[in-house]
């Protein structure tokens, strides 16, 4: 059904709803994706090493002025006492941290002041976490892991924006096949990007000496690197660290291969990417899991 019976898509046709609302469906979970990795992030910061006076302001704000900002959005929906309820819920966790009490960050620090993320709320989010220029960095990833991505990567992400904004509001616009297509490993990519490199920063942070005043610095692409799990000969699956021909071992399931994986990663503060049998990206682990 993902293909029109006819030469000329029509409008309302099963093939074009179902294409659309793919679209649409495609780019809401990209969103999702960022704004929950973000809090995930956010809430595994360390707090022994980083206490809320040290807090970069970024993510002060993120904490504090965000979640309101956030709440103000999505409480029009709300009826009066759901947005009382929410509004207390969230006055105890901003307040927590320049209190004294282990700080919190909520379901609305990030990106939640509106309907949509944009490419620079994504860079935004990412620099406060200490990434420094997320689309140069995340482009620089995409050559890292052999991604096929013409173009840079905030303009694809923007086109995505594009292409969901018309697929859910103009009623003659029609998905075609191929730009649904080439649209998922484009999100899959992104996806990838924010989150090894948002994940890593967030590690650099937990880890640094920014209580005794030694700020981390800035995180790029470079600092940022993956053992890579792939099929391998005949029924086999291999790990490879970065720049080795070499397979540093063989298994023979890619549960069993990835597993492993897990160890070694760790031990050398790598993320992990698992590539199918065409040579693109499948699925990724962090350093935060």
């Amino acid at each position: 059904m993902a293909i029109d019976a006819s030469p000329v898509p029509q409008a309302n046709s099963p093939a074009v709803v179902i294409r659309n609302g793919a679209m649409v469906m495609l780019f809401c979970a990209l969103e999702g994706f960022i704004r929950d990795r973000s809090l995930e992030c956010a809430r595994a910061i360390n707090q022994t090493s980083v206490p809320y006076s040290h807090l970069p302001a970024s993510l002060k704000a993120a904490s504090l002025i965000s979640t309101f900002e956030g709440l103000m959005n999505l409480s029009r929906q709300m009826s009066f006492t759901d947005r009382l309820t929410a509004f207390e819920k969230a006055s105890v966790a901003v307040a927590s941290g320049a209190l004294g009490a282990p700080y919190n960050f909520t379901e609305y620090s990030f990106a939640r002041d509106k309907s949509n993320i944009t490419a620079d709320d994504i860079s935004k989010i990412a620099k406060g976490f200490g990434v420094e220029n997320f689309w140069n960095a995340a482009r620089a990833i995409c050559a890292k892991i052999g991604a096929p991505i013409v173009g840079n990567l905030d303009e694809i992400f923007k086109q995505l924006a594009l292409d969901r904004h018309k697929a859910a509001h103009a009623s003659s616009y029609s998905v075609s096949h191929n730009r649904l297509t080439s649209a998922l490993p484009e999100a899959l990519v992104l996806a990838l990007a924010f989150d090894v490199l948002v994940s890593a920063a967030t590690a650099r942070l937990s880890s640094s000496r920014i209580a005794t005043g030694l700020p981390p610095s800035a995180l790029t692409a470079n600092d940022v690197d993956f053992i890579t799990v792939r099929p391998h000969q005949t029924n086999k699956w291999a790990a490879f660290s970065p720049a080795r021909a070499r397979a540093l071992f063989t298994e023979s399931s890619q549960g069993e291969a990835l597993s492993r994986a897990v160890t070694v990663a760790a031990s050398r503060q790598l993320s992990i990417l698992c590539k199918d049998n065409t040579g693109r990206a499948s699925s990724w682990k962090t350093l935060l899991g």
